[in-house]
């Protein structure tokens, strides 16, 4: 089992950019944040990230998903939950896949 994520997890690009999401429904919650959904994660954006300099461009906003939907736990928005295992790639040049720093919550899990 992996830790669902919320909206208070720190997640970072490789080059230190830090992922900030718009609220949702606010009526699935876990900790005190609101559970993170795929929607949620496609619409973040990222601020912070230090890849810059001639020929790069840094990251905004995520490409795409690559793991980490839960298959058992849905939003309110109908989208699979994120899980700690989540791997993304970000819109900047150089994209590498980001990683999840805290989940936001250690009580509620899924698969």
């Amino acid at each position: 089992m992996s830790l669902v994520l919320t909206q208070n997890a720190i997640i970072v690009c490789g080059h230190g950019g830090q992922l900030q999401f718009t609220p949702g429904s606010l009526r699935l919650m876990a900790s005190g944040g609101e559970v993170l959904t795929q929607l949620m994660l496609q619409s973040a954006t990222i601020s912070g990230c230090t890849n810059s300099g001639e020929s790069r461009t840094p990251c905004t906003a995520v490409a795409s998903i690559v793991a980490g939907q839960s298959i058992k736990l849905t939003g309110p928005d109908g989208s699979p939950a994120m899980l700690n295992t989540m791997q993304i790639l970000t819109n900047g040049s150089h994209p590498n896949l980001s990683t999840v720093s805290n989940p936001g919550q250690t009580k509620l899990d899924s698969v």
